[in-house]
């Protein structure tokens, strides 16, 4: 997992998976205790790479990521 600040309340997240594999992303703001909900669902590209974009609005709450392989 890799996140990148594109600045703006902007990001870019980047996930390593099984090429061409098909995933559900899923976010919580907590991790204690974690409240996991499907956020969206996407495919790795042929190297395995999943990379989407986010965008929070100021003073919004942590936001955690995880993928489910499908």
């Amino acid at each position: 997992l890799k996140i990148t600040d594109l600045t703006g309340g902007n990001y870019l997240i980047r996930f390593d998976g099984i090429p061409n594999g098909t995933y559900d992303i899923e976010t919580t703001p907590s991790l204690s205790p974690a409240s996991w909900r499907w956020w969206m669902t996407t495919n790795a590209d042929e190297n395995g790479i999943i990379i989407v974009s986010d965008k929070t609005t100021p003073g919004s709450p942590s936001k955690y990521y995880r993928t489910v392989f499908r």
